[in-house]
């Protein structure tokens, strides 16, 4: 190869390097007499000219075959295939924004004009196609938006000009939009007031929105920054590079005249069409004429309109206007309010006359006061209280700010003269469509009786709402006729209108207003100063209630007594026997407990305490309990009640565990004074039930209990903070659930009360078996006795003592008693679920864990022990001596990205093990060769079931050393890591799996079961060191056994 040649230059990988490399490449090849060398060659000459970035690109390619890598036509396209795709719109948009620079000569532009259309591929287009191309490429340059300018170029060359045109098209709709919606906001038309005097920074803004559609740096059609031509140019202003002198901004400045028009200014609250109903207004006399102001502390000046000035003062000509300010005030959204110049006006009232001075405006809105005035005539103060005029013609309107009320009937008569009025109806200024429903049948009612006393008031009232036009009198035959029906009022008139509010048009009555009265009666409730009680009205009706003596009184009674059920603490739990009346197949007969209970609840609400008003900004408590049947819930401000609740609970929840009644009854508390509570930072909860502080702490997914687990969710939109109250602290809501002396109940009522089996269903046993636990549970007097102490409350009994201590956790359908989501085991069953618990013949702590899980019963812990000690199977293959401990790997904290893999023998047979670093999951698989190819073939099939990991430990055999293994590892992207030889410990993790498993093979060879279900249960055992099994870790989830667990245990929980 002769010398004399140069090489080309280093290969760039951009669509411009490798098109100039390619063309230096091949002619190199000719003047070098290269040609005829072989592929190979020209590879390795190739690679020793490309410069280093090419030879790292060339160490990442990927071959079919070994030989492409020495093939040069190959070796060139994947050089080809590693630059950028060209962009035909983006190299057409330089060639038609290349200009021809000041003094360049005409053939170098040319040229350069030549050089960039050969990228442009001009010769591609059809002769049908180039007038589409063309305006194509006009467009791209003429664009305006350069956001969608850029926009268009990142489609590339596969956008068409009909799609362009619609994006485009798109894109100024919405423009036209937005442009709708801001000058809706902003151009209010507003009252006169001046304007304020602009910063810098509203001089930039206004110099930026002059040059919208211009390019800030040529000041040309807008377009991209990287093909301005001002972007190597120097400013002859500010000597900076990157854009024209003629849009430098040092030399903006602003002319003296447009300086000499700017004033000071204020903000203004006074805008033409916003509602003014909680504006405030002052009345005021100008030369004898009453004028309505609005005040506005926003503003800094006065402001009349000149139609009023003209009017006041007959001054048409304005020749009492001092005209030498005439300047142009802005107002509130930028819209200039032109002034007439301004004028002095003496303002009158009752202390005296005030002189201010008014800006005159062309605006046509009302005249407004400003705050210098407001402040100086006393209807504006700061740092004190609103002063409230006490002259009624001088306040007219009620405002949040200032809270001018009327201090008597009469003047309130006088100032809302057209709401009262008794000779007029409402009128509301819309109009409603009665709509009739054709399937319904007429029907005409027989007349009904008036009595004497009241039938000339009756016939003055219709005359009334006959000349009122409220009805009209009907001569002829209908076909619906309605029964007049008579409820003479208090003041002895038969219809009232309730006064909504002037504007409506809503006419009231008169002698029905009831202003600053120190007590109202309202809806059968009475405030007063103290609080709400219940209206006495009300209370005499219950307390002269006889005695129902049917369903249909009964309900009467118990719903009318509900209405004051806020007032009355204990009202669940004390008509309880009431409300067993009420059931279906329960026979209607009124007994003394029914007597007793009806006159307790009359006494109740003769004793009905007084409540507080709520005030959102005081801390609020919520004290809940719940008693054997009933839920009762006060809620707390300052020590005081505010509301109490109560309610009587389902036949289903009367099974609950304790701790699921007290949940409950703060799950009932929250709802129903949500009202209350909602949205609130923080809400105190005081309960007598000291675990309920650890359970809602926790996370909803660490209770195995689903109940617990939706009433937790119930609960999850409030900010609660749960705190242990004892029960003799907790007054009110102890009152609230108080339980009453109720007949104990009979083992013999569990057959005819079905409860849900909400617990029982939610074993995931089968049929047969939860029949079978069911059976032998109802056949067990231990298990009986507590169904019967959890129903009725009473542990006294010494068959259930040794329950006594996990009372609380206890719960029943009617027949199986659970302990939490655990299922209590009868006694005869008990040896047969212990055999299940060390099917895996784990030790005694690994077998307690299990247990923990699924099943109960008391001493389940020294029943363990006992027949784990005992256990022949466990002792024959226990090791003589424990091991010295070595060191181990890191363990990654995802699972399956680290796994040991080991070959041992067992029963002259070959097994694989693999073993997860993180779960402690291992399988194991029989093989009859141990090949390179057999273990290859068994390691996709368990990479396709788990996952592929990213490092496989395992010993140095010469399999997972052959040029196969390490194959599949460079297709399947993990790495391969063995132990030194001779130092198998290194493989702890394997190795230690190979000891769990050959124990589980031997314990079920010699207790004759299978090593199937042993392996399952070891891998749903929790371990000590985490508590989760190899299942949880591996999967989120546990694996379903023999034994009898709950359905939420077994459901999937996110890490």
């Amino acid at each position: 190869m002769p010398d004399t040649v140069p090489r080309p230059p280093p290969l760039e990988l951009s669509a411009d390097g490798w098109k100039r490399f390619e063309f230096d490449w091949k002619n190199y090849l000719v003047a070098a007499e290269l040609t005829k060398k072989s592929s190979a060659v020209k590879v390795a000459i190739l690679l020793s000219v490309c410069g280093p970035e090419a030879q790292d690109r060339f160490k990442s390619f990927t071959w079919n075959e070994d030989n492409d890598a020495c093939d040069i036509d190959k070796v060139m396209k994947k050089f080809e295939e590693c630059t950028p795709v060209e962009n035909t719109t983006v190299e057409r948009f330089k060639f038609n924004s290349r200009q021809q620079k000041p003094g360049e000569p005409i053939k170098e532009y040319v040229a350069e004009l030549r050089r960039l259309a050969v990228t442009c591929k001009f010769e591609n287009i059809s002769s049908d196609d180039i007038v589409n191309q063309l305006i194509w490429d006009k467009i791209v340059v003429g664009l305006p938006d350069a956001t969608l300018c850029t926009r268009l170029l990142e489609e590339g060359s596969e956008i068409t000009l009909n799609k362009a045109i619609q994006m485009i098209a798109c894109s100024e709709q919405v423009r036209l939009q937005c442009t709708v919606l801001d000058s809706k906001d902003s151009t209010y038309p507003v009252a006169g007031v001046p304007a304020v005097k602009r910063s810098d920074f509203e001089k930039k803004k206004k110099y930026k929105r002059s040059d919208e559609g211009n390019c800030l740096y040529c000041g040309g059609m807008k377009h991209a920054k990287l093909v301005c031509p001002a972007k190597n140019r120097r400013s002859h202003k500010c000597k900076k590079l990157g854009h024209y002198g003629k849009v430098c901004r040092s030399k903006f400045s602003e002319s003296s005249k447009e300086v000499k028009q700017k004033i000071s200014s204020t903000r203004v609250l006074a805008i033409n069409g916003i509602d003014r109903k909680s504006a405030v207004t002052c009345m005021y006399k100008i030369r004898g004429t009453e004028i309505n102001f609005l005040v506005d502390c926003g503003a800094e000046v006065n402001v009349m309109p000149v139609a009023l000035y003209i009017q006041l003062t007959g001054d048409k000509h304005l020749q009492k206007v001092d005209r030498s300010n005439c300047s142009s005030l802005q107002a509130f959204g930028g819209n200039d309010v032109h002034t007439k110049g301004t004028v002095k006006l003496n303002l009158e009232d009752a202390s005296g006359s005030h002189q201010a001075v008014f800006h005159v405006t062309e605006a046509d809105d009302d005249p407004i006061l400003g705050l210098s005035s407001s402040v100086s005539l006393g209807l504006v103060s700061f740092g004190n209280k609103v002063d409230v005029r006490q002259s009624s013609h001088l306040v007219s309107s009620l405002v949040p700010l200032m809270q001018t009320c009327p201090s008597s009937k009469e003047e309130v008569y006088h100032c809302y003269k057209d709401v009262f009025s008794d000779d007029k109806v409402g009128d509301f200024n819309v109009y409603h469509h009665v709509k009739v429903d054709t399937n319904v049948h007429p029907v005409i009612h027989a007349q009904r009786r008036v009595p004497e006393p009241i039938r000339p008031a009756v016939k003055a009232k219709l005359d009334e709402l006959v000349a009122k036009k409220v009805i009209e009198t009907v001569f002829e035959a209908t076909d619906w006729v309605s029964s007049l029906v008579v409820v003479p009022k208090k003041d002895g008139n038969f219809r009232a209108l309730m006064e909504h509010c002037r504007r409506k048009k809503i006419k009231v009555n008169r002698d029905k207003l009831q202003y600053k009265v120190p007590e109202v009666s309202y809806m059968g409730h009475r405030l007063t100063p103290q609080g709400m009680e219940p209206d006495p009205n009300k209370i005499s009706g219950i307390v002269n209630m006889p005695a129902p003596g049917d369903l249909t009184h009964l309900r009467g009674f118990l719903c009318t007594v509900n209405f004051l059920a806020r007032y009355l603490p204990k009202l669940a739990t004390v008509s309880e026997p009431l409300r067993q009346l009420l059931k279906k197949n329960v026979p209607y007969v009124w007994s003394d407990a029914h007597e007793k209970s009806f006159n307790v609840v009359k006494e109740l609400v003769t004793r009905a305490p007084i409540l507080r008003y709520y005030d959102p900004r005081i801390d609020v408590v919520l004290q809940c309990d719940a008693s054997q049947y009933g839920l009762g819930a006060a809620l707390i401000q300052d020590g005081k009640p505010v509301a109490y609740a109560s309610r009587a609970m389902t036949s289903t929840e009367k099974n609950y565990a304790q701790i699921e009644k007290e949940l409950l009854a703060i799950v009932f508390a929250t709802q129903r004074f949500d009202q209350y509570i909602y949205g609130l930072s923080a809400v105190e909860v005081h309960t007598d039930h000291k675990p309920l502080e650890a359970i809602l702490r926790k996370s909803i997914n660490d209770s195995a209990n689903r109940r617990i687990q939706r009433m937790l969710l119930r609960l999850q939109r409030y900010n609660l903070c749960v705190k242990y109250v004892p029960g003799r602290e907790l007054w009110i809501a102890d009152t609230l659930s108080r339980k009453l002396p109720c007949p104990r109940l009979k083992p013999g009522a569990f057959a005819i009360k079905l409860a849900e089996h909400e617990l029982a269903i939610d074993l995931a046993v089968t049929a047969e078996c939860l029949q079978k636990y069911g059976t032998t549970s109802s056949q067990d007097s231990e298990l009986q006795a507590v169904v019967v102490a959890i129903l009725s409350g009473d542990w006294s009994m010494p068959a259930v003592a040794e329950y006594t201590p996990v009372k609380s956790e206890l719960s029943t359908d009617g027949v199986l008693v659970f302990k939490g989501a655990r299922l209590v085991v009868p006694r005869t069953l008990r040896s047969r679920v212990l055999q299940q618990l060390h099917a895996a013949h784990m030790g005694i702590e690994a077998t307690r864990r299990r247990a923990r899980e699924s099943v109960f019963w008391p001493g389940l812990n020294g029943h363990i022990k006992d027949m784990v000690s005992r256990c022949s199977t466990c002792a024959a293959v226990q090791p003589s001596q424990a091991r010295e401990p070595m060191l181990s790997h890191e363990v990654p904290v995802v699972p399956w990205t680290k796994v040991g893999m080991d070959f041992f023998e067992w029963n002259r047979q070959k097994y694989l093990v693999i073993t997860d670093y993180t779960s402690n999951w291992f399988e194991a698989k029989k093989f009859k060769s141990t090949s390179a190819s057999s273990l290859v073939r068994e390691c996709r099939v368990q990479f396709a079931r788990h996952g592929v990991p990213l490092q496989i430990v395992a010993y140095s055999g010469t399999q997972f050393l052959s040029r196969t293994f390490h194959k599949f590892a460079e297709e399947w992207n993990f790495e391969v890591v063995t132990s030194s030889p001779y130092h198998h410990q290194s493989n702890g993790k394997a190795e230690n799996a190979v000891h769990t498993i050959k124990k589980l093979l031997s314990k079920s060879e010699m207790s004759n079961t299978g090593p199937l279900l042993a392996i399952l249960e070891w891998r749903n055992t929790p371990s000590e060191a985490t508590g989760t099994s190899p299942t949880q870790k591996l999967f989120g989830r546990r694996c379903r056994t023999p034994l009898p667990v709950s359905t939420g245990l077994l459901m999937p929980v996110s890490s």
